[in-house]
């Protein structure tokens, strides 16, 4: 008789294995084989052979259209600051030898976030793959795609959570001369795609693209003798609920005979915004000092 309580020694083993196995892993949306014994560094030809239709290894070369490894189209629909559809010529192919660069950022043992910009934009911007990806004994698979804009040069990544949804984070560098800009784009992740979509305001009204500048700088005649520069630098600190971003504005004249000179401050000013994830939108509580720019030239 068995008591009340008490569980043979092999039924009890049997309800902690099944314990300790969490949901299956979600099916792959695309999957490439791998050796077993393969290294943990994926090389930049295994991404793009996971990544991208068409891509031939062998060749390093991607015939036909861009198009990631499910067949839909590596494209973006960009918005202007008044969020109105953007009008740009087609993106073109980015020059480049051997297999396209990917960038990549590791979540954890297994986890990776990926980003391989294929084409550019007349902007400097280039567009590409996002795909987060599991590392398995033998294969990798894409457990959610989509596609990301964003600044090529001196890119990275990183994933954060707000509001129960997760968001990429891809940052880059723009530079004209001398001047750089350093745009950080946010690509929610719904479901298992990646989906591009601008700020909202807390009413719901459209905010522009969503990107926060880490780095904007503007130059501009303050008259004769005069170079007045502009400077926002942004901090973001993702919490549970929200993005927190504080910025600091300032604004220099030089003389601009001496481009490399530091100047001298005229004015400053710092503030803090909060994006948060509520209703299906990313929303931003108030725009950015930059908007405010003419405030500050009174």
């Amino acid at each position: 008789m068995i008591r009340p309580g008490w569980a043979p020694p092999l039924t009890l083993l049997a309800l902690l294995a099944a314990c300790s196995h969490g949901p299956p892993p979600p099916e792959a949306l695309c999957q490439a084989r791998r050796a077993a014994d393969a290294p943990a560094e994926v090389l930049p030809e295994e991404w793009a052979a996971l990544l991208l239709h068409g891509y031939d290894p062998r060749t390093q070369a991607l015939t036909g259209a861009a198009l990631d490894c499910t067949g839909a189209p590596v494209a973006w629909s960009e918005v202007d600051d008044a969020c109105a559809v953007r009008e740009e010529p087609p993106p073109k192919p980015l020059p480049r030898r051997g297999p396209p660069p990917a960038v990549v950022a590791t979540l954890s043992e297994r986890d990776r976030l990926v980003w391989m910009p294929v084409l550019g934009t007349a902007d400097g911007d280039a567009l590409g793959p996002l795909a987060l990806v599991r590392v398995d004994p033998g294969a990798l698979a894409v457990v959610a795609l989509g596609t990301a804009r964003g600044a090529p040069d001196r890119a990275s990544l990183r994933l954060e959570r707000l509001g129960g949804v997760d968001v990429a984070l891809l940052e880059g560098q723009r530079c004209q001369g001398s001047v750089c800009q350093r745009p950080v784009r946010l690509v929610p992740q719904r479901g298992r795609r990646f989906i591009g979509e601008p700020f909202t305001t807390l009413t719901g009204t459209c905010a522009g693209p969503a990107i926060v500048w880490a780095h904007r700088q503007l130059e501009r005649s303050g008259g004769p003798g005069i170079t007045r520069v502009f400077e926002l630098d942004s901090t973001l600190n993702p919490g549970p609920a929200a993005l927190a971003v504080h910025e600091q504005l300032s604004i220099r004249e030089r003389d601009p005979n001496a481009p490399g000179g530091a100047g001298n401050v005229v004015r400053r000013a710092q503030d803090d915004r909060s994006i948060t994830l509520d209703g299906g939108r990313m929303r931003v509580d108030h725009p950015s000092l930059w908007t405010r720019l003419e405030d500050f030239l009174r």
